[in-house]
């Protein structure tokens, strides 16, 4: 085995000497080399590895920065050769990536919309109402079909101009006023309207007592006001799965009727006058709007262990219309469904306007980001990070293997640079090595590279070193 190394070594000194290299900095080492004679141990030092304590040196230096991102660097190299090779695996095939491209999708314009049976009447047709009552009973939101183009799965955000409440609560006296409390039937639920109020414009006021199971009562109310909103609807579709988030972004005027308006839109209109309808349109459906929900919500229930007894309207039917709240009569308690009343209040017409867009057949343009029906090659994410994680384990292990090998087989006592020389056989150096049993020829004798004769002087490409002082005076 030694013999084979040696022999190994035979060939690689050479061919190390010989190497051409045009860097200036392996330059001005010939340069050196070539004009001044070397000790064997400093050859050895230019020549071999560091030691195990020049390489613990080295690291414990301030050089240690520049020495970190070699390694990381080869270590990252390594493992870009493992994940070449490995990476393929992780490969399965998958939906294409999104794009944004521009798609039609249901909208709402109240300026192009009449929700009244008659052009001027501002009552729902059953239709509409039909919609609007849906919305208000149920807590699933209605909403519409994937449009066309929305491939497998597309997202998009469409805003409106819509008409939504804006609610307070109402003080405490304000509460008592609206709750008689009597011994026999006290009032639980209690809700009224305006139309024409020059100041809060169309608004409803609504209060209501709470029966918990533990018998306790509290007594809370609000006060909503109709008002010109901007709203927006986020809206997603994955594998024919509908999800729409509408939300209200600004408040904008506050929705103001005059007394002797629907009087007058009563009147039919025709001819020129027609124009006059149409704009007054979005007034109209807002009016139409305005006296369901009032109306739905209005009235009074007083509540006893035995009966439910209206007081504008049959409490049975104001408990089935909305799903403000409960009444549980074997526990006998009255709860809200919602643990804010007043937010689930303002977030009824923001419901019934997204089940308008459903039904109204509007349309507009938007910026939808869609991805479409096609598969293609993709890599599998947890797959992918395995590869990288076992290469970069592997080009670490390979690099601290290497490392261990550095720190076994640096230390000048194997294979360095005078090992070689004496490997070679020269008959020049034949009596150092002799002399070596008997004390450090390395730290004295003296080597020269001297160039083959007839080469360049500037090039270094062959040469030999040959002895240029003994170890003793007199030695040859």
């Amino acid at each position: 085995m030694d013999k084979e190394l040696f022999q190994c070594s035979e060939h690689i000194g050479p061919v190390a000497l010989r190497r051409r290299n045009d860097s200036s900095r392996n330059r001005q080492i010939w340069w050196i080399i070539r004009r001044r004679p070397f000790t064997i141990l400093q050859l050895n030092h230019l020549f071999g590895l560091p030691g195990p304590f020049q390489i613990l040196h080295l690291a414990s230096s301030k050089r240690v920065r520049n020495v970190i991102p070699v390694i990381a660097i080869a270590a990252i190299l390594q493992a870009f050769a493992l994940i070449s090779i490995f990476a393929p695996n992780s490969l399965e095939v998958g939906s294409a990536s999104p794009q944004n491209i521009t798609i039609s999708v249901p909208a709402i314009f109240f300026s192009k919309s009449n929700f009244s049976e008659l052009q001027w009447n501002p009552i729902l047709s059953s239709v509409s109402r039909r919609v609007l009552d849906h919305a208000l009973q149920s807590n699933t939101l209605d909403g519409w079909n994937a449009p066309v183009g929305c491939g497998i799965e597309c997202s998009y955000t469409i805003q409106y101009i819509a008409t939504a409440l804006r609610c307070t609560e109402l003080s405490r006296n304000e509460v008592d006023a609206m709750l008689p409390d009597s011994d026999a039937y006290p009032t639980v639920y209690n809700s009224t309207s305006s139309f024409f109020d020059p100041t809060t414009g169309a608004n409803m006021s609504m209060a209501w007592r709470t029966y918990e199971a533990d018998g306790k009562s509290n007594t809370a109310g609000a006060r909503c006001s109709l008002y010109n909103t901007t709203q927006q609807s986020i809206v997603s579709f994955v594998n024919n799965t509908r999800i729409i988030s509408p939300a209200i972004i600004s408040y904008d005027n506050l929705t103001k009727f005059s007394s002797g308006l629907i009087t007058d839109i009563h009147l039919p209109l025709v001819g020129s006058n027609s124009k006059y309808i149409s704009d007054l349109s979005p007034l109209l459906t807002y009016i139409a709007i305005v006296m369901w929900l009032y109306g739905s919500l209005e009235g009074s229930i007083k509540y006893s262990p035995e009966r439910l007894q209206p007081e504008v309207s049959d409490g049975a039917e104001l408990l089935s219309n909305n799903l403000l709240f409960s009444l549980n009569e074997t526990a006998k308690t009255f709860t809200p469904n919602s643990e804010n009343v007043i937010s689930a209040l303002e977030q009824i017409l923001v419901n019934a306007t997204v089940a308008m867009i459903t039904s109204m057949g509007h349309t507009t343009l938007v910026n939808a980001s869609v991805v479409k029906n096609q598969l293609i090659w993709v890599y599998h994410c947890q797959r992918l990070w395995i590869i990288y994680a076992t290469a970069l384990a592997l080009a670490a292990t390979s690099g601290g293997i290497a490392l261990v090998c550095m720190l076994k087989n640096g230390g000048e006592s194997d294979l360095t640079f005078w090992d070689i020389v004496r490997t070679t056989g020269s008959s020049d150096l034949d009596a150092v090595v002799e002399e070596e049993k008997l004390g450090d020829a390395r730290k004295d004798t003296m080597l020269q590279y001297d160039a083959v004769k007839g080469m360049d002087a500037d090039r270094y490409a062959s040469g030999v070193f040959v002895l240029a002082r003994p170890r003793h005076e007199g030695s040859s």
